[in-house]
C-alpha cells in the first residue's frame, strides 16, 4: 500500500482463503504462475489453477519456488561471507 497499490496492499492484508482464490483466478486467466512482483514464474493449466484456487500448491510451482528459496538462502549467505 505504500508504494500506492492499494489494490495489492488490500490483497495482502486478507485472509489466506481470499489471497489463494485471487492467485488462482489470476493464474486461470494468464496462464502462468506469477511472483510477487509480477514476473512469469511457469506456464500453468486450467488444473494447477484451480488447485491453486482452492488452497493447494500445485506440485510444479512448488519445486520451482523451493528451488528460488534455496538459491537465495545461497546468495545470502555468499554475502554475508563476504
Amino acid at each position: 500500500m505504500l508504494t500506492g497499490d492499494v489494490g495489492a496492499g488490500l490483497l495482502e492484508m486478507s485472509p489466506a482463503a481470499v489471497r489463494n482464490a485471487a492467485k488462482g483466478v489470476d493464474m486461470a486467466a494468464t496462464g502462468m504462475y506469477r511472483d510477487a512482483k509480477g514476473y512469469k514464474v511457469l506456464d500453468t493449466n486450467t488444473l494447477e489453477a484451480a488447485l491453486k484456487g482452492i488452497g493447494f500448491q500445485p506440485n510444479s510451482v512448488a519445486t520451482i519456488q523451493e528451488a528460488n528459496g534455496i538459491n537465495q538462502g545461497a546468495k545470502a549467505f555468499y554475502n554475508l561471507r563476504a
